[in-house]
């Protein structure tokens, strides 16, 4: 019995051997290729990958810390720790009509100001007044009778929170000279509270750039 051989009667058959030798070439040379969009990465060892994996979670990990700190620093996150609660209180001061002085004897937009670069200067963290977070653009003053903060009417009594340190706190709005030594000696009630749970909210409505933007 002859064996078949492929001859001029089927030229086809020659063809398609050339094809799959070609093709089969090219799927060694292929598999041999190194991947030409991650030449590193053919060359490195498992424990050079995970080496890369472990410092890349590194840097995630140090750039949420820092978002974390920037979102403080903003005021768009609420926060909580170490600091001091301040209560200034003159309801019933503004009401002695015979007194001439009657308007020394009640809290202004001022004192408010005063007592925030206080806090500010011993290093706090964070601070509100009735529960409105100070913030870079917030403005504390006076419309008509009434303080406002970030535009929104505040009301006696003035209820400050700040995080911090609380003796550095203390001490700083304490000094001789002071602005709260002040408010004492016109009559304003003057209430301190060292604390280890202090909240301070988040602000209710964060600044809008129009015009300011980002020098890259």
């Amino acid at each position: 019995m002859k064996a078949y051989l492929p001859g001029k009667n089927h030229p086809w058959v020659i063809l398609l051997i050339i094809i799959c030798l070609i093709f089969s070439g090219a799927v060694v040379v292929q598999a041999k290729t190194p991947d030409s969009k991650h030449p590193d990465t053919n060359k490195m060892s498992r424990a050079q990958l995970v080496a890369r994996y472990m410092k890349s979670q590194q840097q995630v990990n140090t750039l949420r810390r820092q978002v974390a700190t920037l979102r403080v620093l903003a005021g768009s996150t609420p926060v909580k720790g170490h600091g001091i609660y301040i209560t200034l209180d003159d309801t019933g001061n503004s009401k002695k009509k015979s007194d001439p002085n009657s308007n020394l004897r009640v809290v202004h937009d001022v004192d408010l100001g005063a007592l925030v670069n206080e806090l500010h200067a011993a290093h706090a963290e964070a601070i509100a007044i009735n529960g409105q977070r100070i913030i870079a653009t917030t403005a504390i003053h006076c419309v008509g009778p009434h303080i406002q903060v970030n535009g929104i009417r505040v009301l006696p009594p003035f209820r400050f929170s700040a995080i911090g340190k609380p003796a550095a706190l203390y001490a700083a709005i304490n000094t001789k000279g002071g602005n709260l030594e002040y408010l004492r000696a016109v009559g304003i009630r003057v209430r301190i509270a060292k604390q280890n749970n202090v909240l301070v909210p988040a602000a209710r409505k964060l600044p809008h750039f129009h015009y300011g933007r980002p020098i890259k």
